[in-house]
């Protein structure tokens, strides 16, 4: 999302009066404004953010381009001024260097009605923010509701207005510099990110002599706390800054989780037990106890934790392990160059490695001052098929000697292999917590009572009514008092005018529940997938947020890498099924899926596409189309070979279940189980798991049918891999032949099987004749898949490969050690000497200390050390090989 800044000063001369010199003040707050690390806003005017003393023709063509360019952007537009305001009856006037002491629509700045003429003009802006420190600004505000509110309204944007004053003088330009103050030093009360509403806090504790004034609107009705993504600044003194959630999602889940927190002894308890001897301490709780409070208590201070993850169930096991080692590179000194050391040590990372092991406890044994680290992990009861998977990996942390962690779990019950774990029983909540929770929410004493009656000990439920009397505190209509938690939420999402017929985006709230009732509970769905798969712009979806409230949480608001989810579990719980919001869920999933297909294509990065990872494949599934979810798998195959055969059993055991064990997509589930047990290191189980498949397939399907065909291809390309390439290479020139009559010469399947029968024959050693069948196959990869697919990449790479190995071959003597020994035929006395060095022509640059460092990898050594030139290692596997030895190509032995 674009963010423009136009930030204003003018001096006026009235009356032969000088004010102060306002522009060093103006300037200080463009700069701040446009600084890529404090405000992060774009100059709305080509090449400058600010426009210094103009005339009121110049103000005026300066708002018109400003309001242009957030037109055409579909951008948020900051208007600051700083200056002198005229209230002349109820019109409030922004004052240019020559207007004069009775002011115009000519010669000044009618606030209301210029600025309702511009959104008329231009209503495509994202968000309008307009800062006005001036004398008697809060007659702005009035001037917004009379005037331009109304524009607003009309096309669906939000505004925020943050003002000087009320109707009285502003001094000194006080508000600028209230914002240039808190863009040096912040405020640890405040989250990552300092809105409107936190900066009108702040400058009433420093402008004194007046009353700073905050307006905000979502398009059809006013807020009190504002639009958090339309924030103004970065916090530099947010007390998350340190965090290990820091610049994460899953820190809008931290804050909502600790708003209105009630002190309870457990919390202390945990403390002390994190920072005690115990290797592992559980928190352990029913479900709605508070554990979740807790952990996001122990990530707010005290105890020093270098690394957590709040689990929402849709994570994949790989993307846990990895931002938790994201975490813990940015938190332990030293853990970087250990996990570079540990990716380095090709005989400590094995192929059936999983994901904690290569992210964390890898790197964690080499750390080379062991400290004590502290991971803390939420939410395991939320995942399903990965939570037995998760547990072995957490255990393996709290267990392992040699890994320096101290582990805090979260969860309902406590696994056989934590047996010895520090347990800390968290309690529903009691009566007296309850109360005094209800009373921070400033409610009357028979309301305190309802909560406490009808929470009955549950934290989530607590929230949830204490929320509905909050919300029905001044409505017009007060509501009615919710009986049970169905009640409750009938009663909020009434609150966010769901079931109003009037409400011109009802239709547009509607489908952003769906959307998010279909991703899930907590901060999971990225926003530009949300307003894609619910068919609005952007701009359409940010006015639907807000209206929402604690419905939903927020990470990373207006940002790029902003993420939305339901607040609560219970609360997806209750829309799953469609029947409150009056939807099919299959629908919504299938526009996840739809907008996953042309938002993020296999092979990309950032948030969409981790998403569409871990959750494509689910949102296939559950649309109905369950030969896409299968090709999901396909597509965005998981980087590690555990992983990905994980992912896989997981997906078979449901195409099993809906189809029965002899259905073609059984069968092709069963397979990829095959194959990825065979890179994970299983060649020999994978063997047998293919052979059992084909006396299957054979009679079900005809030998004729595809995965037949495909098991064919998986079974001799394995062979192969086994040590057996003759037979393999035989195997696989049927197969050839075998598809191409029956697919036709171009089809996937066919190129597939003569990328291995190329394959086969440079493992034979007739590496000419597979250069020749990888340079036949290249035209017809790059025009039937396409130049960048993988599978002709892969091509490609092994063309590079085996003619730099022709034109280079590795020398045919290994040196043991870079030593060798001679025995004279005379004495019989053994003598060593160093064996001479091997170049390559790739290998040039000597440094100073007579070590040769390769140019590809960048790392100093004997020449077959990092370098990828003929006979030495390739920078791009983790296969290494050495001189007197044939390399294999990284890359060329995938199966399909």
């Amino acid at each position: 999302m674009e963010r423009l800044a136009l930030v204003i000063s003018s001096e006026w001369h009235a009356s032969g009066r000088l004010v102060p010199v306002l522009g060093k003040h103006a300037d200080a707050v463009a700069r701040v404004l446009t600084d890529p690390v404090i405000g992060d806003w774009t100059p709305a005017l080509p090449g400058r953010p600010l426009l210094l003393d103009p005339t009121a023709a110049e103000l005026d063509e300066a708002l018109r381009l400003a309001f242009e360019r957030a037109h055409r952007d579909r951008a948020v537009l900051l208007v600051f001024f700083v200056g002198h305001g005229v209230l002349t009856e109820d019109d409030y006037y922004l004052m240019a260097t020559d207007s004069t002491d009775l002011p115009d629509s000519r010669d000044s700045l009618l606030l209301g009605q210029r600025f309702k003429e511009l959104l008329r003009r231009y209503s495509g802006l994202d968000g309008l923010v307009l800062v006005v420190d001036a004398c008697h600004s809060g007659r702005a505000i009035q001037a917004a509701g009379r005037h331009f509110l109304d524009q607003i309204s009309r096309a669906r944007r939000r505004v925020e207005v943050l003002t000087a004053s009320d109707d009285d003088p502003a001094f000194g330009a006080c508000l600028a510099r209230a914002v240039v103050t808190q863009a040096a030093i912040g405020h640890a009360g405040y989250g990552e990110r300092l809105r409107v509403a936190d900066v009108r806090e702040l400058a009433r504790d420093t402008c004194r002599l007046q009353v700073p004034q905050q307006f905000s609107f979502d398009g059809t009705s006013q807020l009190s706390d504002g639009d958090p993504a339309l924030w103004l600044l970065h916090n530099p003194g947010s007390r998350w800054l340190r965090s290990p959630l820091a610049g994460t999602a899953l820190l809008g889940e931290v804050e909502r989780l600790l708003a209105n927190r009630v002190h309870r002894p457990v919390f202390a308890e945990a403390g002390r037990a994190l920072a005690g001897p115990a290797r592992c301490v559980v928190l352990q709780g029913p479900r709605g106890s508070g554990k979740s409070v807790v952990v996001a208590g122990l990530l707010e201070g005290g105890t020093p934790v270098h690394a957590a993850i709040l689990l929402r169930g849709g994570e994949l096991l790989s993307q846990v392990a990895a931002e938790l080692r994201r975490q813990l590179t940015a938190q332990v000194e030293g853990f970087a160059e250990a996990f570079a050391a540990y990716c380095g040590r090709g005989d400590l990372v094995s192929p059936g490695a999983d994901p904690f092991e290569l992210n964390l406890l890898g790197p964690l044994r080499l750390l080379p001052d062991p400290a004590e680290v502290r991971i803390v992990v939420d939410g395991v009861d939320a995942l399903s098929d990965q939570r037995d998977r998760l547990w072995a990996g957490l255990i393996a942390l709290a267990t392992d000697p040699a890994v320096p962690v101290r582990l805090l779990v979260a969860t309902r019950t406590v696994p056989d292999g934590l047996a010895g774990a520090e347990v800390v029983a968290v309690p529903r909540a009691t009566m007296a917590e309850l109360t005094e929770f209800a009373r921070l929410r400033e409610l009357e004493e028979h309301q305190v009572q309802q909560v406490v009656e009808q929470a009955d000990g549950s934290w989530a439920a607590a929230h949830l009514f204490a929320e509905g009397f909050v919300q029905r505190r001044g409505s017009a209509d007060g509501g009615q008092v919710p009986r049970g938690l169905a009640d409750a939420y009938r009663e909020r999402l009434r609150r966010a005018r769901l079931h109003d017929e009037s409400d011109p985006l009802r239709a547009h709230t509607r489908s952003v529940l769906a959307a998010l009732a279909a991703a899930g509970a907590g901060p999971v769905l990225p926003f530009p997938l949300l307003a894609k798969a619910c068919g609005l712009t952007e701009t359409q979806a940010h006015a639907v947020l807000p209206r929402l409230g604690s419905l939903i949480v927020r990470g990373q608001p207006g940002t790029a890498a902003e993420r939305v989810g339901l607040a609560e579990p219970e609360l997806t719980e209750h829309l799953a099924d469609g029947t409150v919001l009056g939807v099919d869920p299959a629908e919504w999933h299938a526009r996840l899926a739809d907008a996953i297909t042309e938002l993020a294509p296999p092979g990309g990065s950032g948030p969409v596409a981790d998403y569409a990872a871990a959750a494509e494949a689910r949102h296939r599934w559950r649309a109905g189309r369950f030969a896409a979810a299968l090709d999901s798998l396909d597509e965005r195959e998981a980087q590690i070979p555990v992983e990905q055969r994980e992912r896989w059993i997981a997906l078979a055991r449901l195409v099993d279940e809906q189809f029965g064990p002899e259905h073609p997509l059984t069968l092709r589930a069963q397979a990829r189980i095959g194959t990825w047990t065979a890179k994970a290191g299983d060649p020999a189980t994978a063997l047998n798991t293919f052979a059992q498949l084909l006396e299957r397939a054979i009679p079900l399907l005809g030998e004729d049918h595809l995965e037949v065909l495909n098991l064919r291809e998986n079974r001799a390309f394995w062979l192969g891999e086994s040590g057996n390439w003759p037979l393999a290479r035989d195997l696989l020139d049927a197969l050839v032949a075998d598809c191409a009559r029956l697919l036709g010469p171009e089809h996937p399947q066919t190129l597939m099987a003569r990328q291995h029968v190329a394959l086969s024959a440079t493992k034979c050693k007739q590496e000419e004749r597979g250069l020749a069948l990888f340079h036949e196959l290249l035209p017809l990869r790059e025009r039937v898949l396409g130049p960048a697919h993988l599978d002709t990449l892969r091509t490609r790479h092994n063309i590079a490969f085996w003619e730099s190995y022709l034109a280079y071959p590795p020398p045919s003597v290994f040196p043991s050690r870079f030593w060798s020994t001679t025995s004279s035929p005379r004495s019989g006395r053994t003598t060593r000497k160093r064996s001479p060095r091997v170049t390559t022509r790739r290998c040039s640059c000597r440094k100073p200390s007579g070590r040769r460092r390769s140019r590809c990898c960048a790392s100093s050594g004997p020449p077959w050390s990092g370098c990828s030139a003929p006979g030495t290692a390739t920078c791009a596997s983790s296969t290494r090989s050495w001189p007197g030895m044939r390399s294999q190509p990284a890359g060329s032995a995938v199966a399909a």
